[in-house]
């Protein structure tokens, strides 16, 4: 008779037959690496926890109160930059005038181009309009009312 090996599961605290060996490798075939006798139920256990859980889709109602407290925490944290940089662009505005092209308040405040567009956005709330029909784009030029 040939010999046999029977393989009993690591997890299980009696004895049950082993289904599958895990190897912990890199992908690469290597030997001594440590390795997992484990039975059915814990072997799905193990690839349930290497897979990807899907990701949760909110209802309309849990999307609309999740962005209400984001952006609660956006407006209490961001709120004392946004006030200085405000009146920082305002006076620049206030100087300047009229036909006002963003570098020039990129220069003044030294800002860089993503928060310079941020900050445009902002005092646009603050009476800062486009002059002229043309003026769109980066040849945008401002105005305050």
């Amino acid at each position: 008779m040939a010999k046999q090996t029977i393989l009993i599961c690591d997890w299980c605290p009696e004895d049950t037959h082993a289904v599958v060996t895990l190897a912990l490798t890199n992908g690469h075939v290597t030997r001594g690496a440590p390795t997992l006798d484990l039975c059915g139920k814990h072997s799905r256990e193990m690839h349930k926890a290497f897979v990807a859980r899907k990701r949760t889709r909110y209802s309309d109602e849990g999307r609309a109160k999740l962005s209400a407290i984001m952006k609660e925490r956006q407006g209490t944290r961001w709120a004392p930059i946004w006030g200085e940089r405000e009146k920082a662009a305002m006076t620049v505005m206030r100087e300047l005038k009229t036909d006002v092209h963003i570098k020039s308040i990129m220069k003044a405040l030294r800002l860089k181009h993503n928060v310079a567009g941020a900050t445009m956005r902002h005092l646009k709330r603050k009476g800062l309009v486009k002059m002229g029909k043309y003026s769109t784009g980066c040849l945008a030029r401002y105005e305050l009312t």
